[in-house]
């Protein structure tokens, strides 16, 4: 590496710690180093044959002899000195030429070091702080076997020791142009900051030679000093296009992490599931969650929320496997089930129709046996042969089967069988009819008679009417006729006025005196 890149503020301090030990010597010689070597060849000439020797002549004065040793034809042209950053110089006092052969001039054209802008510092050349060969410029130059002695005034306070401490630091830079070489072209040449022997003879003194035993390199570079800039030097991985280092996984394998868990594939046995780097109890992809902290991880755990069991046993999870788990009637010992007539009631089915007492319709007879279809079993039927669900007077007996239609065959105060609605002699037994009229005993207007014969119509039965048979007018102008008398019955005088006769539905009553009830 050139040393134009070594570090400045390195170099100014080793040689501010040289400079406090001893009185610096009263003489420096310095090497050039070539800015760009556009040619290689004619680089490396200059840096060879080519130096500046800094002396202290006195009378507050520092001389600047710039040589060229040759053998290589060559020749300085112009010489540039940089300043800005120290201020060491105060200004050009003489150049010492040599008659017929090297004649220097002050203010060089160009005005600037070319190329000295590639520089880091840039190289910025101080106002009359320059010198360029007469015409003809190679001729009148440097050449092979010459030199040029350039001396300037140091500035107030400055020691020849302080030019030689800047000089080293690289605060106080010269620069050279060469042109005349033998291939042709030009170059230009800073001075190497640091004077000195050079063990490894690479034109670099020790000083500034990071690489002092190694005459191909004055830095480590990539390598390290001693081995040359390969692209293998640092490869630990040289068969590995991939990889320079071997990595977690090694050589000729990827440190690839698929799933950016932070584990490389290769180290990885999980290496699609970014929350697992091994299969654990439960695999890849699957988290070892242990919810119900039992030691047995959900994916094994058949009851992962109950921390007792890892299985539903008899009982479920959640519930401890006891006796009574599974018995949905513990307190009855005849059943675990409710079954069709619940806990503490048996299924029995008595009558075998398949339907349990406990629901039976009609215990003792088939309650699927319904013959009329009217939901009632047939050994229960009310109405046997027709429906039992119409009943049109709501006495509890179906229509069909209903003795009194209209009336509640339930009310049967003369208990004759006959419901009071429909009874012919109430409060008496119809069922006894001594005479066979069709007329209760109880209600027989003419016992012995048949009350239905009636020729005179005069609402007293044959057999009991004493008046001569047909009609006989009542003397009552006022009275209803007999069968408005018959219908709602009538108190009317006698002729004589002496005799009361009741009509009603078949009773008469004369003088207060029943002759039929």
């Amino acid at each position: 590496m050139s040393p134009k890149l070594l570090s400045r503020a390195t170099v100014i301090a080793a040689l501010l710690l040289a400079a406090t030990c001893t009185t610096l010597a009263p003489a420096a010689t310095y090497q050039f180093f070539d800015i760009v070597a556009d040619n290689p060849v004619n680089g490396a000439i200059g840096e060879a044959q080519l130096s500046m020797v800094v002396t202290d002549p006195g009378a507050g004065q520092v001389l600047f002899t710039f040589a060229n040793a040759g053998p290589e034809p060559c020749s300085i042209t112009d010489v540039y000195f940089d300043d800005a950053d120290e201020g060491v110089l105060a200004a050009l006092a003489n150049i010492s030429n040599t008659p017929g052969s090297v004649e220097f001039s002050q203010y060089a054209s160009p005005s600037n070091l070319p190329e000295g802008e590639t520089l880091n510092p840039e190289f910025i050349t101080t106002d009359g702080f320059s010198a360029d060969s007469d015409s003809p410029p190679p001729v009148k130059g440097v050449n092979p076997g010459e030199s040029l002695g350039i001396t300037f005034q140091l500035a107030g306070g400055m020691t020849f020791q302080d030019v030689i401490i800047a000089l080293n630091g690289a605060l106080l830079r010269a620069g050279i142009h060469v042109q005349a070489f033998a291939s042709g072209g030009s170059e230009s040449f800073v001075n190497i900051a640091c004077p000195g022997p050079d063990t490894d003879g690479d034109g670099v003194p020790d000083a500034c030679d990071n690489c002092p035993d190694d005459p191909d390199k004055t830095e480590p570079g990539e390598c390290g000093c001693g081995v040359p800039d390969t692209p293998d030097c640092n490869d630990e991985c040289p068969d590995d296009p991939d990889k320079a280092e071997p990595g977690e996984c090694g050589c000729g394998v990827p440190d690839t992490d698929t799933d950016g868990d932070g584990t490389p594939d290769c180290n990885d046995d999980c290496p699609d599931d970014p929350d697992k780097a091994e299969p654990g109890d439960c695999g890849c992809g699957v988290p070892d969650t242990d919810t119900d902290g039992d030691g047995t991880p959900d994916c094994n755990d058949n009851c992962p929320d109950d921390p007792d069991k890892t299985e539903p046993g008899e009982c479920g999870c959640g519930v401890p496997d006891s006796p009574d788990c599974n018995d949905e009637c513990p307190d009855d010992p005849d059943k675990t089930e409710p079954g069709e007539c619940g806990c503490g009631v048996p299924d029995t089915d008595t009558d075998q129709d398949g339907i349990p007492d406990c629901h039976d319709i009609c215990p003792g007879f088939d309650d699927n046996a319904d013959q009329d279809g009217d939901g009632v079993p047939d050994g229960c039927d009310i109405c046997e042969g027709f429906p039992d669900d119409v009943d049109t007077d709501g006495d509890g007996v179906p229509d069909d089967c209903d003795a009194c239609p209209g009336f509640d065959d339930n009310a049967d105060e003369d208990e004759d069988g006959i419901p009071d609605g429909c009874d012919l002699c109430e409060r008496f037994p119809d069922d006894i009819d001594t005479d066979g009229d069709k007329v209760p005993d109880g209600c027989d207007i003419c016992e012995g008679f048949d009350d239905n014969e009636d020729t005179d119509g005069d609402g007293i039965p044959d057999g009991c009417d004493d008046e001569p048979p047909g009609p006989q007018p009542i003397p009552c102008p006022d009275c209803p006729t007999p069968d408005e008398m018959l219908a709602v019955g009538w108190f009317c005088p006698s002729a004589a006025g002496t005799m009361f006769t009741l009509l009603m539905v078949g009773v008469v009553v004369t003088s207060g005196r029943r002759r039929g009830v």
